[in-house]
């Protein structure tokens, strides 16, 4: 959290195009680390061999470092011209961001859980990756055709209309 607030405070987040050296040492260096320890710990684990290095220590050289270098890597991707168009293509996820957050809960629950189809463990990691992906793709065309109609997502007009005590109006959806 702190190394967003310094993030945010510097101006690497608002202007990444005035840091673009800095991003990519970022990248590059964050990459070369979380991807060695990335590398180290799947050749513990498939192998079996125990390595000199503390797991927790290889573990927090993995994930933090990955997460930084894809931080930097995207702030390097998103300049102007793309962050319109990507912007605007995901714009609508975000507007109906809890809509769709208890949607893939529900039906990521039905597709793994034993009250649903019970899929947990008996899928691969590719077909379950592929689930995810193919569901986020369809709540984003649902989210923009959804959003030429009306003004909320079904849940967040919910929400609105119990936080404002009255029902809120619902159609006018984004040109």
């Amino acid at each position: 959290m702190l190394c967003g607030i310094a993030a945010w405070r510097s101006g690497l987040l608002r202007e990444p195009e005035r840091h673009k050296r800095l991003l990519t040492v970022i990248f590059a260096g964050s990459l070369a680390v979380g991807a060695t320890a990335t590398s180290l710990q799947v050749f513990s684990d498939s192998t079996g061999r125990t390595l000199a290095i503390n797991e927790g220590l290889l573990r927090l050289c993995s994930f933090i470092p990955l997460a930084f270098s894809y931080a930097a890597g995207l702030l390097l991707w998103m300049t102007p011209p793309r962050v319109t168009r990507v912007s605007a293509l995901f714009a609508s996820l975000g507007q109906m961001a809890l809509t769709n957050y208890l949607t893939e809960s529900v039906v990521l629950s039905v597709i793994f859980y034993g009250f649903g189809f019970g899929l947990f463990g008996r899928l691969g990691s590719a077909p379950a990756v592929l689930i995810g992906i193919a569901l986020y793709i369809g709540q984003l065309f649902f989210s923009r055709l959804w959003l030429r109609h009306y003004r909320f997502g079904p849940v967040e007009w919910l929400w609105r209309s119990l936080t404002y005590g009255r029902w809120q109006p619902m159609r006018g959806g984004t040109p």
